[in-house]
């Protein structure tokens, strides 16, 4: 294309920025670093969990009924982390009080 041919739909700014503004549907608003960069924590860590219900499905509905509670992916995964070690500390035959050392701030 010769710089005097009639101008195009390309040099009369009918881009994806224009076409997003004017509400073509279907088109993705730009996403922040930060956003994007939660979108993958979540995710990732959604798999850690989905590799633990894999491995360990008695775990499932403890998941499910966190998840339905409005939990986060970060906070289900700390709070299944807890109660697996909970659960392997009584197994073993320690007590209560043994096993709350962490959480005991007093």
């Amino acid at each position: 294309m010769a710089r005097n041919d009639p101008p195009s739909n390309l040099r009369r700014g009918f881009g994806y920025h224009q076409a997003r503004q004017s509400g073509m549907g279907g088109v993705r608003q730009d996403r922040s670093p930060n956003q994007i960069n939660r979108a993958i924590d979540e995710n990732r860590t959604a798999r850690r969990i989905r590799e633990v219900l894999e491995s360990e499905p008695e775990w499932a509905p403890f998941v499910e009924h966190w998840i339905s509670d409005g939990m986060s992916a970060e906070v289900t995964e700390s709070a299944l982390f807890r109660a697996r070690g909970y659960a392997n500390d009584r197994a073993k035959g320690r007590s209560l009080k043994w096993c709350m050392r962490i959480w005991d701030w007093e």
